[in-house]
């Protein structure tokens, strides 16, 4: 597999033209699909120009395209004047409740740097498969669920904001460095590991929620470390463990304000514990802060006395490793492996701190 032959889409000329080069780019994406022919050997990369967005009025089809392959897949991607130059491409759902799956779809996909919007689904805007990778893509204006995973799935530096159902739900999707926020419209579970996959991580990610959402729903087998899960006196559940039994990792990660009644920040009531580890946490400001069962691999969890949070300036997605950095209470900055707890390490220079692969894009 060599370099990606590039295609370039404008939504603002709406129109099936076009020869798909950066000086004369295709007007729709739908036609360039069923216009370009696919390289079959190296792999096409969609360049969708950032500025407007393209408005689906069905799922879009891969049946004239054909199917990409391990050495041949698709790549969509966003762009302002070059390919590649982190610009966010948008695809607006027009309000539609089909899923931007679309009919012939397949595996072997990379999304980045896009905006996807404007979704009213029956099920879910995008279902994810063990091949496909998510990377700077934003979801927000959904009513229902954004990702629903029937096979995994890998999304790194991925906004979710404004969504109605699940954020990431499924068969265990892998999310990294992500960041959700309730809007208007707010999560029921942001992150809902529904059933067990091995090897698969939810890490380095920030929750902002309020209401009744929950953060974080973990299954079997699946690593849950460095988040943080704050909520502004929500009745939910930080991290919930508690339907549990085998080979959870839950480390590292901090929980705040779930103060509102039932509210909780760790819970794993009823889980067996069997070969579980949940320990070197931190929670602060929840009604109930832990409430763990089994106490088998249940040690190091510390109640603070203060936030554990910077809380400087803004909670926006723009400040975030700001507003979410950790502040020096308890053993924020010292955590489990030395690393501050939650999901901003500490500043260079900070007490303990120790560097960590850099997630959020343009971040540490």
């Amino acid at each position: 597999m060599g370099a990606f032959s590039e295609t370039y889409v404008d939504p603002s000329i709406a129109a099936n033209s076009g020869t798909g080069t950066i000086g004369d780019p295709y007007g729709d994406l739908q036609y360039a699909l069923d216009t370009m022919t696919r390289d079959s050997t190296n792999g096409d990369r969609i360049n969708i120009k950032a500025g407007t967005s393209e408005i689906l009025a069905a799922g879009i089809s891969l049946s004239s395209y054909g199917s990409p392959g391990a050495a041949s897949p698709i790549c969509w991607q966003g762009y302002t004047s070059t390919a590649g130059d982190g610009g966010r491409g948008g695809i607006s759902l027009g309000g539609g409740t089909f899923s931007i799956k679309g009919t012939g779809m397949a595996h072997f996909q990379m999304w980045r740097d896009l905006e996807i919007h404007n979704a009213a689904p029956t099920a879910q805007v995008w279902k994810a498969s063990t091949t496909e990778v998510m990377e700077n893509v934003k979801f927000h204006d959904i009513t229902g669920n954004a990702v629903s995973s029937s096979n995994g799935g890998v999304f790194v530096d991925c906004w979710f904001e404004d969504i109605s159902g699940y954020g990431l739900d499924g068969y265990s999707p892998m999310a990294i460095g992500c960041y959700f926020k309730n809007g208007t419209k707010k999560f029921t579970t942001a992150y809902r590991a529904s059933s067990a996959r091995s090897f698969v991580a939810v890490t380095d990610c920030i929750f902002s929620l309020d209401g009744s959402s929950n953060g974080i729903y973990l299954a079997n087998y699946v690593n849950c470390r460095g988040n943080t899960v704050f909520s502004n006196g929500g009745t939910g559940i930080g991290i919930d463990g508690n339907n549990l039994q085998n080979s959870m990792r839950c480390t590292n990660n901090y929980v705040e304000g779930f103060s509102g009644v039932g509210g909780y920040g760790f819970d794993a009531g009823s889980a067996t514990f069997d070969t579980n580890m949940m320990k070197h946490n931190a929670a602060y400001g929840n009604a109930t802060d832990y409430r763990l069962g089994d106490e088998h691999g249940t040690v190091d969890n510390e109640t603070l006395t203060s936030s554990g949070l910077a809380k400087s300036g803004s909670d926006t997605y723009a400040n975030r490793l700001t507003y979410f950095a950790p502040a020096d209470e308890g053993n924020m900055l010292s955590g489990h492996m030395g690393w501050a707890k939650g999901a901003v390490p500490a500043a260079a220079g900070g007490a303990a701190s120790m560097l960590r692969r850099s997630n959020f894009r343009g971040g540490y």
